[in-house]
């Protein structure tokens, strides 16, 4: 089943993201013999600071995981209770950014790929609030997830002995993380509107598209392959399969025309994704970018015309 992950902007998100914390806090503090006061430590002043960013995951409307994530001030006592960054980051240049309180329940199916794309969603949102630098005191047995996605190991004097057994600190460029990220997007125009991405994973044989219905969803491939399926009377014909990098459903989110092919997950695929809605909401808040977006979906269109003149062929 799908799962979306988005930046936590409205306050019933807000609402999901701290219920999430609790739920799961409460939980380890019941197995772990906690008093009350730990399992209720959910919130805590960095959530009010103004350059605080949440993340959250939802699957079936429920919310399964969330991200954290807050402008790093080095002379912040409390961000340096847990790991004192103070020295590393007098040693790199620009804004840096502390992710923390990430949660994922155990409930989930893959909560590997979870944590994975909860990091990547937080790094796409600070890359585009202009944060250069992001720190994270990593669970020891994700380790190799965080390294994929380009953050090095710290060796840092500070280091906590009473957490050295579990965690690791680390640290990435965000700016080479977005860098590597669009590499190998075709359609480099549509990264202008990041600022209205989110992720959505699909797992293998899922439906993401079904020929017929009205579209208000594109999805950029990041991972994965998926089927273009067109169905001829009661037969389901495979036309061709699609990789990372390109975008589908584009043209059907803007004009609301019918989808003209359904679109199957062959393997476990993660899209960057965008609605209807938060385009048209961009037009109306900041009209002098409908030209750009006109101009996207224009040279879209005409590509996807073409293709479809020599698929009838």
């Amino acid at each position: 089943m799908a799962t979306q992950i988005l930046q936590a902007k409205s306050a019933h998100e807000l609402r999901d993201v701290l219920e999430l914390r609790y739920d799961i806090l409460t939980d380890s503090g019941q197995k772990l013999g906690k008093s009350t006061q730990f399992t209720r430590r959910v919130i805590d002043h960095l959530d009010v600071y103004p350059d605080t960013f949440n993340f959250v995951a939802y699957q079936k409307g429920k919310s399964v995981g969330c991200l954290r994530s807050v402008v790093f001030n080095a002379n912040d006592d409390f961000i340096n209770l847990v790991f004192d960054f103070r020295e590393t980051a007098s040693n790199i240049d620009g804004t840096s950014c502390l992710l923390d309180m990430l949660a994922v329940k155990a409930a989930f199916s893959d909560p590997r790929s979870l944590f994975k794309f909860l990091i990547k969603m937080a790094l796409n949102v600070l890359a585009h609030k202009g944060i250069d630098n992001a720190f994270f005191v990593c669970p020891k047995p994700v380790i190799e997830i965080v390294e994929s996605l380009g953050f090095r190991r710290l060796k840092d004097p500070y280091y906590s002995d009473v957490l050295r057994q579990d965690v690791c600190p680390v640290a990435v460029s965000v700016t080479d993380f977005f860098t590597q990220l669009t590499a190998s997007i075709t359609d480099k125009e549509i990264l202008r509107f990041q600022e209205v991405f989110y992720y959505t994973i699909f797992e293998p044989g899922e439906v993401m598209v079904i020929q017929g219905e009205k579209g208000s969803t594109a999805y950029l491939i990041e991972e994965g392959d998926v089927d273009v399926v067109l169905l001829k009377g009661e037969e389901l014909i495979s036309i061709s399969s699609i990789g990372a990098g390109q975008m589908i459903g584009e043209i059907a989110m803007v004009t609301n025309e019918t989808r003209t092919a359904s679109l199957i997950a062959k393997s476990p695929t993660t899209c960057i994704s965008f609605d209807r809605q938060d385009f048209m909401r961009l037009m109306y808040d900041q009209p002098h970018r409908s030209i750009d977006i006109f101009k996207i979906f224009s040279k879209r269109l005409s590509e996807s015309n073409k293709k479809l003149a020599e698929l009838k062929r």
